[in-house]
């Protein structure tokens, strides 16, 4: 899934604590579907609105400083939730960044595998 958009009281200052802002996940899973879909049925795979849903809500109701720890935890969530899953990748872009300078974003990456 790419640019699930979420919106977020995340940041380090009080203004991104308090006022919120607008970040993007990409979340990549690994899964042998060639082994496990054969059916045709949803109850062997992972359904993409089950993770969806479950990336919106974790980034609404977390408040870290650091997107990523968000990004971290988040995949974490994902693997513990899902145990078929063999790996998830995480990319979060945050748009306003606070600084000098002229960039769309800043993003970050994670990539973890199931224990």
């Amino acid at each position: 899934m790419h640019n699930i958009v979420v919106y977020t009281h995340n940041g380090v200052f009080a203004e991104e604590k308090i006022l919120g802002q607008r970040l993007e996940i990409d979340c990549e899973i690994s899964y042998p579907i060639e082994q496990k879909v054969i059916h045709d049925n949803l109850s062997e795979t992972i359904s993409y609105v089950d993770i969806y849903e479950l990336i919106v809500k974790y980034a609404q109701e977390q408040s870290f400083n650091l997107i990523e720890t968000l990004a971290n935890k988040l995949a974490d969530k994902i693997l513990s939730e899902y145990s078929m899953i063999i790996s998830v990748q995480l990319k979060v872009r945050k748009y306003g960044v606070p600084m000098a300078g002229a960039f769309d974003d800043i993003e970050i990456e994670v990539f973890k595998k199931q224990k």
